[in-house]
């Protein structure tokens, strides 16, 4: 690998894989190492022998980014896309021990049980709380303040452990929920800065003539969400993709960019006009620490929380719920020792064998992180536990697999935009250098997409010097 390249992408998560494809379909010569023995970060999926295909990882994307689709067709994969139905609509959650659907709309929400009657009418009083103009706060400060204790119980809580696996008290309204913030704040209300949002979109599209956007689908593949990072690492060439490879410098010489590293084959050397970083901001940080240290420091203080999925499979017969819906989310009030329940085999009947029901259960996070590094066998046991108490099973799993992700989902605490800025900093003073990942712009899946497609289109800009039109609403 002793060579000269346009750029190399180090880390071959989607984030990576996504900045790859992008700079490889602008006929760039590039490079892509990864650590571990194969691509997608921490998307894989495994087929079960006698049950199906099951994601270790991320279980779906959300999207109505008409160009990540189109991607998708460049792939050819998007045949293979499985798009979830009526059952991704209905989610529930948890409330005294029961599962309580979520209302979708006003009417089922005036009847629904999630909230008592008196919290229902604590919403209406929003628009009359003063915002907290000018400075941070935490999202559960920002909402029991707006909406009262009851939502931020019972609906904002469970929603934060879906998505960020965090802690409400802990994470920051400005790094999280950032237009939200300044909407509110610009505007006084929640309310007020939704019909604001929603006149200015209407405005736009007038005056473009652009249409309505879609609603957003939700969706996997048939082979897993797998399917596709080894999709865009066969699209960019398997000759340009080393895994089991292990960087252990990135150094600037003269207007190059030298990567070291070992394998395999020995050690090697590759050189290269941009560098784009796709991996955790503690692994970016070590890599950067000899030539940045002051800089860099910040990067290694974002914490991650920890994940397990616990995949569980069952004779349909077994299992008293329905299982009608996504899934269902514990509050943690709730006492439970999960963060929530996918139905993977309701989203997704094609993928698991006639008569089985696959589980999906996450269990850890910044709520309770050492739990997710307990022993396999435990977990399995302990999530039985919570199916027999919550979704009636009777009989044993015929299948079980536990997946640990030791740094699954960075957390956006206090502090943390200052953080994730020594990221800015080392880009604005090392022409060349680019750094992408959930800890910048956003955990989903589709923002780690999006995010290493806009680095790749800087990257491209900084090669020749153009700009590159790119835009996203991935998510």
């Amino acid at each position: 690998m002793n060579a000269r390249y346009d750029a190399v992408v180090i880390g071959a998560g989607i984030s990576g894989l996504s900045a790859a494809y992008r700079l490889h379909r602008h006929d760039r010569s590039i490079l892509v190492l990864e650590s571990s023995d194969r691509v997608g970060g921490v998307i894989r999926s495994k087929e079960l022998p006698g049950v199906g295909v099951v994601d270790l990882g991320p279980q779906t994307v959300r999207t109505k980014d008409a160009e990540l689709l189109a991607e998708f067709e460049e792939l050819g994969i998007e045949k293979d896309r499985m798009v979830a139905g009526a059952a991704g609509s209905k989610r529930y959650i948890l409330l005294k021990g029961g599962l309580v659907p979520i209302p979708m709309g006003p009417g089922a929400f005036a009847t629904s049980p999630i909230l008592p009657q008196g919290a229902k009418l604590r919403l209406l009083m929003e628009p009359f709380v003063s915002p907290r103009r000018g400075r941070d706060e935490s999202v559960a400060d920002f909402f029991e303040h707006r909406l009262g204790h009851f939502a931020l119980e019972r609906m904002v809580d469970p929603f934060v452990s879906g998505v960020y696996a965090g802690d409400p008290a802990q994470l920051s309204m400005q790094a999280v929920f950032p237009s939200m913030k300044e909407g509110v704040d610009r505007h006084g209300s929640l309310l007020r800065w939704g019909l604001a949002s929603a006149k200015a979109a209407k405005k736009e599209r007038e005056a473009t003539g652009a249409p309505k956007p879609p609603k957003a689908q939700l969706f996997s593949f048939r082979e897993g969400l797998g399917q596709w990072p080894r999709a865009l690492a066969a699209a960019v060439g398997h000759d340009r993709v080393k895994t089991s490879v292990k960087v252990t410098s990135v150094r600037r010489d003269g207007d190059a960019w030298v990567v070291d590293g070992t394998g395999p084959e020995g050690a090697w050397t590759v050189s290269a006009g941009a560098v784009i970083l796709a991996i955790p901001a503690p692994g970016a940080a070590q890599l950067l620490g000899v030539a940045h240290p002051d800089v860099v420091r910040p990067l290694n203080d974002i914490p991650y929380a920890p994940v397990s999925t616990v995949h569980l499979t069952y004779e349909r017969e077994d299992v008293h719920h329905a299982l009608d819906g996504f899934g269902y989310l514990c509050p943690s009030g709730e006492g439970r020792p999960v963060l929530g329940n996918l139905w993977i085999s309701s989203l997704f009947p094609g993928r698991i064998q006639e008569g089985l029901v696959q589980t999906t259960t996450f269990v850890g996070g910044a709520r309770d992180p050492d739990r997710a590094l307990t022993q396999k066998e435990k977990l399995v046991a302990l999530v039985h536990a919570e199916h027999q108490a919550i979704l009636g099973v009777q009989g044993e799993p015929i299948a079980s697999f536990v997946a640990t992700h030791r740094f699954a989902i960075p957390q956006y605490e206090f502090g943390h935009v200052q953080r994730a800025g020594a990221a800015t900093s080392l880009e604005a003073s090392s022409p060349g250098l680019f750094l992408v990942g959930a800890y910048r712009g956003g955990v989903s899946v589709g923002d780690c997409w999006a995010a290493g497609r806009a680095s790749a289109d800087r990257a491209l800009q900084r090669l020749t010097g153009a700009t590159v039109e790119s835009r996203s609403t991935a998510g």
